[in-house]
């Protein structure tokens, strides 16, 4: 089972405990009241609390629904903390469902990736080659690894930028594209190990646009 099909069937076995919580509750003398145990009420809160940070994030929309329970004993916990919570994680469980959290990191990526690309392209201006050529090389090793694992290609001990880019070659793209990114490859390891002298400036700052180019072409 992947990790969309694990969270799932968390998810599910949270809403199958939260509906049964928040269909205990009546009302007595209008006071609204659980004949469930408290401890059985607050076990399904924590437990929604943990899964929505774990699959979502505290900063997510999600976890920001959820309403705690008041610190200090509770004789009684008020119906709109379990509903809270069983609200946010039926929420999440279809947006998982949709994939909306695998497109969110997706952006996520994106935006790292155009930050490390923007500095990048800073210390070109700076006439710091060896540094900018580094910083291409590792968003293009990222980003290979993330379309091989996408693609569920396996590959053999550490990986690499080249032995992603093998991996890749006729799967995704052509053979025209790999010997560009191999070249990427190249040019970044003569960086990481000081080869100055192999290192051009128009090569990175060639290297740099392409990898803008292929990132837009070529998706995670």
């Amino acid at each position: 089972m992947n990790a969309q099909g694990v969270a799932l069937s968390q998810l599910d076995a949270l809403i199958a405990q939260g509906e049964k919580v928040t269909s205990s509750y009546r009302s007595e003398q209008g006071i609204p009241e659980t004949r469930m145990p408290e401890h059985e009420v607050r076990a399904f809160i924590t437990s929604a609390f943990a899964a929505v940070e774990r699959i979502a994030g505290r900063d997510s929309e999600y976890y920001g629904q959820l309403d705690r329970i008041p610190p200090g004993k509770v004789v009684a916990i008020r119906p709109g903390i379990p509903a809270a919570a069983l609200g946010a994680v039926l929420a999440l469980r279809a947006a998982v469902d949709a994939g909306l959290l695998v497109r969110l990191e997706a952006i996520v990526r994106a935006n790292v990736y155009d930050d490390m690309l923007l500095q990048a392209d800073e210390l070109l201006k700076a006439r710091y080659d060896i540094a900018a050529m580094v910083l291409i090389g590792a968003v293009t090793e990222q980003h290979l690894q993330k379309l091989s694992v996408a693609r569920s290609l396996n590959w053999s001990g550490a990986g690499s930028l080249s032995k992603y880019n093998d991996l890749l070659r006729q799967v995704l793209y052509d053979q025209v594209t790999w010997r560009r990114l191999q070249s990427i490859a190249d040019i970044r390891n003569h960086a990481a190990h000081g080869e100055t002298t192999l290192v051009k400036t128009e090569d990175v700052a060639d290297a740099h646009k392409y990898v803008m180019r292929f990132l837009s072409d070529y998706a995670a």
